[in-house]
């Protein structure tokens, strides 16, 4: 056992959470890696169900903007309902204290003094147990707070984590991580998303009507919040007026606005205008232009009713000086609508010309989070994953059929993967 969970907010939302309440997502905070990071204030939070371990070590980049009027839970570990193990902040001194149970009995206080609009480093170690427990609590990889003996009420293992509900207390954090056997240590947590065409597109993306092409030269088309850049592709189908139906095939557009595009098609001579409201024309992106959003869109997707039918995306590199892959985590969102063929969704990575998949997963009725993965070596070496290799990389997912199992999927889905740096 090892890494367990990673999350930098890359994605633009908090789906990878189990529970939250008021969490939001923010940008341009100094000191933060990517682009997100959370922000929170008074008793929200972020709760996540993990893998049951004797042991957590809990890592997240922190940055204080105040603290008001009261010091309540900052880290929560708990199994099921039973609170285990309490951080929070002492009031007074702003240094970070550990409890056991819910506040059952202060076992330790920092020394380290937190200072609003500063950046730091936190990482926490915490065994729940009676006589042999340990709360360990280290700022910038420097121990602050070092508790071994009775740190819960009760022998049990931790399932779920949580972050956040401090009364009164804001604050920023990112790079979370949680891992059940070392330090995570000061690792950054990249968002890298579909690029382009991977080696299978087998899904079939959504369409939308189409409302306006101009004649003109080059052709402008109308496309609400099409989402898409220069050099993306778009199919246009069904096109039935007269000199219009010339245009039913793959074009590469030329980015106008955010709601219109050219392609590369004289159009400036047709006989007559052409009529959205009488015609029915429908365009659609490629596969990977339908799941690239960030944060995401449910506006455009892509789906299918048959079963081993895999999608395969080429994913953006990573970005900086990375000198070390400490593991690979994918994720996607979807939903399911009335019963279809397939009943459940892998998520793949495709390296060194292999497909490998995850376990399977039930997408909800409703759009969310279908589930993730974490790889923490390259499941094709069995070693550490290399930045070339993060970059070759392709990230997809799969459609499945289980035995003895009723229909329950016909999933959309969006992937996103998050290497922990």
């Amino acid at each position: 056992m090892a890494r367990e969970f990673i999350d930098g907010g890359e994605s633009g939302s908090i789906d990878l959470y189990n529970e939250s309440s008021g969490v939001t997502l923010v940008t341009g905070i100094p000191d933060m890696s990517g682009t997100y990071c959370f922000y929170i204030q008074s008793t929200q939070y972020i709760r996540k169900n993990v893998l049951a371990s004797d042991e957590y070590y809990v890592k997240e980049r922190f940055r204080r903007v105040d603290l008001a009027s009261s010091n309540r839970y900052l880290m929560v570990f708990y199994n099921v309902a039973t609170v285990l193990g309490v951080v929070d902040m002492n009031l007074t001194s702003s240094c970070f204290q550990v409890w056991r149970g819910n506040f059952a009995a202060l076992l330790a206080t920092g020394t380290y003094v937190v200072q609003n609009n500063i950046t730091f480093l936190l990482e926490v170690r915490y065994k729940p147990h009676t006589s042999t427990g340990i709360f360990q609590l280290k700022i910038n990889n420097v121990l602050d707070i070092d508790f071994s003996g009775n740190t819960s009420p009760s022998i049990l293992q931790i399932n779920k984590i949580e972050l956040g509900s401090g009364n009164f207390l804001s604050y920023y954090i990112d790079d979370v991580v949680f891992d059940n056997s070392a330090w995570p240590g000061n690792t950054r947590i990249q968002g890298i998303k579909p690029g382009g065409v991977g080696n299978s597109a087998q899904w079939t993306p959504s369409t939308a009507d189409i409302e306006g092409l101009s004649r003109a030269n080059p052709c402008v088309v109308t496309w609400t919040a099409h989402g898409l850049v220069s050099g993306s592709y778009v199919t246009m189908s069904g096109i039935t007026q007269a000199d219009w139906t010339a245009l039913n095939a793959e074009h590469l557009i030329t980015y106008i606005g955010v709601n219109s595009f050219s392609i590369p098609v004289n159009t400036s001579g047709y006989a007559g205008d052409y009529v959205p409201a009488t015609d029915p024309g429908v365009i659609a992106s490629r596969n990977w232009n339908c799941v690239d959003e960030t944060p995401p869109s449910d506006a455009d997707y892509v789906s299918t009713n048959t079963v081993d039918l895999v999608d395969m995306h080429t994913m953006a590199d990573l970005v900086g000086n990375v000198l070390a892959v400490k593991c690979l985590q994918v994720h996607a969102r979807g939903a399911y609508e009335g019963v279809p063929a397939p009943e459940r969704v892998q998520l793949a990575v495709r390296t060194g010309a292999t497909d490998y998949f995850s376990g399977n997963f039930s997408p909800p009725i409703s759009l969310g989070l279908i589930g993730y993965k974490l790889w923490e070596v390259n499941p094709g070496t069995t070693n550490p994953w290399t930045p070339a290799e993060i970059n070759a990389a392709e990230a997809g997912y799969k459609s499945i059929v289980v035995a003895s199992e009723s229909p329950s999927v016909s999933p959309s889905a969006s992937p996103s993967a998050s290497p922990s740096a």
